[in-house]
């Protein structure tokens, strides 16, 4: 607190020893900490701490608190008026008496495994790419409600062919945010290993996710909606190439791609080897599901051997499954349930020479035949 204000708590060296949580609240100007302190002496087993009301007066003060905490693997920073970090640097004594970018997102968070930003208005983007890379712990980011928000990283630092890889990042939550165009327009290489879960939700002007090598960014999703996704859309039957034998992605929900003629392209129907869910529904011009022209008869025994659950909803023109006779070649052994719903034009799913390809396939009330 400022000296003419008393603060509310005196501490000294050892003061909290065990606290592991903290909220604060700032109203108005108020300061974290007032005064010197050193690295790790206070706070040493805090890991979880949530900022209100951070004015960018005290963002300073704010940034050396949480730079000192060793521990701090949960960050939530909501109802904030922050600046974009890229563009207000201070000098700040340290170490290396170096520029360090200010709060919220210092470079030096390493620790750091979930972050929650949330109403925080006067932010154009969140990190910068050095900021990225330095977030090495970092497995859940959710980011809501920040009506200024255009883009997640920043390319200010001039990143051709660097790369940027969120190396334990698992999930992914972007809501409502009014003005995200993208989750970053650099021209590095974007990875995300581990995402299982990528959650896109009312963000009307978002055009492209990354303009970057998007077979690269999605390889390890477990969960995927394409209608999310404006920019994969286009890219889904001729830009991607995959170069890995087999992509994470289990359940893929493709709904209202107003652009498709056919699902699943054959540039990837032998990369999705562990998909158990596909839902297809309310693509008006779509009339096949999968695409196996290119493929050979002993590559189609490969296709989807682990799919579960097939629904197809609201399909107008499905004529077909697939566009070739794969009479003996093609097995869907793992396939449990099959919903078929508004597809008028669709004359039927299988042929009778396949029905001993699908030992499994129960009748289960509406999950059934």
């Amino acid at each position: 607190m400022p000296l003419h204000k008393h603060p509310l708590f005196f501490i000294e060296k050892g003061a909290f020893p065990s606290l592991q949580e903290l909220k604060l609240d700032l109203s108005e100007r108020m300061e974290i900490w007032h005064r010197h302190f050193h690295d790790g002496e206070f706070f040493n087993k805090l890991r979880f701490l949530e900022l209100r009301h951070l004015s960018q007066e005290s963002s300073i003060s704010t940034s050396c608190f949480v730079e000192s905490l060793p521990n701090l693997e949960e960050l939530v920073v909501c109802e904030s008026y922050l600046k974009d970090p890229s563009s207000i640097k201070e000098a700040i004594e340290g170490t290396s008496h170096e520029l360090k970018v200010i709060l919220p997102f210092s470079r030096y968070i390493r620790h750091l495994q979930s972050l929650d930003v949330s109403l925080c208005d006067g932010l154009s983007n969140l990190f910068t790419p050095t900021i990225a890379e330095n977030l090495v712990a970092l497995t859940k980011l959710k980011i809501s409600n920040c009506r200024i928000l255009t883009e997640v990283i920043s390319d200010e630092e001039g990143g051709e062919g660097h790369v940027v890889a969120f190396n334990q990042l698992k999930y992914m939550e972007l809501d409502r945010l009014a003005r995200l165009r993208c989750f970053s327009s650099g021209g590095y290489t974007l990875m995300f290993p581990l995402l299982e879960d990528i959650i896109v939700n009312r963000c009307p002007k978002m055009k492209f996710f990354f303009e970057g090598p998007m077979e690269v960014a999605f390889v390890g999703t477990k969960f995927m909606r394409l209608s999310e996704f404006p920019e994969l859309i286009g890219k889904w039957h001729s830009g991607l190439n995959p170069f890995m034998s087999s992509w994470q992605l289990e359940s893929l929900v493709v709904d209202k791609c107003s652009s498709f003629i056919n699902a699943i392209p054959s540039n990837l129907m032998l990369v999705l080897k562990r998909m158990r869910s596909l839902q297809v529904h309310d693509c008006e011009p779509l009339e096949e599901i999968f695409d196996l022209e290119g493929l050979e008869a002993m590559d189609c025994i490969q296709v989807l051997p682990q799919l579960e659950d097939l629904y197809l909803v609201n399909l107008p023109k499905l004529r077909q499954l697939w566009n070739r006779d794969l009479q003996g070649t093609m097995c869907f052994n793992s396939l449990r349930h099959l919903s078929l719903y508004k597809c008028s034009n669709l004359r039927h799913a299988f042929v009778p020479s396949m029905a001993r390809c699908l030992p499994n396939l129960s009748r289960d009330g509406n999950k059934g035949v």
